[in-house]
């Protein structure tokens, strides 16, 4: 397996949508920096609003800066929401 990305869907009361959750997105260290994750995650855009998605949102841990750099290269916007789990 060289990458993959999970999709499911829920629906933001912030926005009054549905929106994409983005749960997982995985590339082997060996293929990194090839383009891969930028693919996958246009892919997932795009599956999303196919199925009547508003929007694309994941999370991240807050020292991947290598996969921030890259969300913010492609236009994705940073919350200010803090995530909690129990």
């Amino acid at each position: 397996m060289v990458a993959f990305a999970t999709v499911y869907f829920s629906f933001s009361s912030t926005i009054a949508s549905k929106v994409a959750v983005m749960n997982d997105l995985y590339i082997d260290p060996d293929y990194r920096r090839q383009g891969i994750a930028k693919t996958l995650i246009l892919h997932c855009e795009q599956y999303g609003r196919s199925k009547g998605a508003a929007r694309l949102q994941w999370v991240t841990a807050a020292d991947n800066l290598p996969a921030q750099s890259l969300y913010l290269s492609m236009g994705a916007k940073q919350s200010s929401w803090e995530h909690y789990a129990l």
